[in-house]
């Protein structure tokens, strides 16, 4: 079910940005390869999980809003460093960057989403 709440948050993300048949959306799956980010106490690798998510999210944008462009940074279980997914971004032009992460805690009751937005008033 939480899957679905991000996936409709990302649909929206895109429904209130998309204007022009111009837009291109990069979805990052976090970590990748080596880096396996956090691990659950069953194994599930969060690369793994970002990946699933993240293809999810590319081929439901892909369903509601075909005029759009949406890339993956990776597609399949690589490594790729933070100067490479701002370079993949920063090369395709992107109007709507979404990173995926689903990060771990100790306290078993934790849920929720953060959302992180670059704002280039004072860059």
């Amino acid at each position: 079910m939480r899957i679905k709440h991000l996936l409709l948050g990302g649909l929206l993300c895109v429904a209130a940005m998309v204007s022009a048949h111009d837009f291109t959306v990069v979805i990052d799956a976090g970590h990748g390869g080596h880096d396996a980010g956090a691990v659950g106490k069953s194994g599930l690798q969060e690369k793994d999980l970002n990946l699933q998510v993240s293809r999810m999210l590319a081929d439901s944008i892909k369903n509601v809003f075909p005029e759009v462009n949406v890339l993956l940074t990776r597609s399949t279980d690589v490594f790729i460093p933070l100067q490479g997914r701002a370079d993949f971004v920063n090369r395709n032009d992107a109007d709507l960057f979404i990173c995926i992460h689903t990060n771990a805690a100790e306290n078993r009751s934790a849920c929720g989403a953060e959302t992180y937005i670059l704002g280039t008033d004072r860059m």
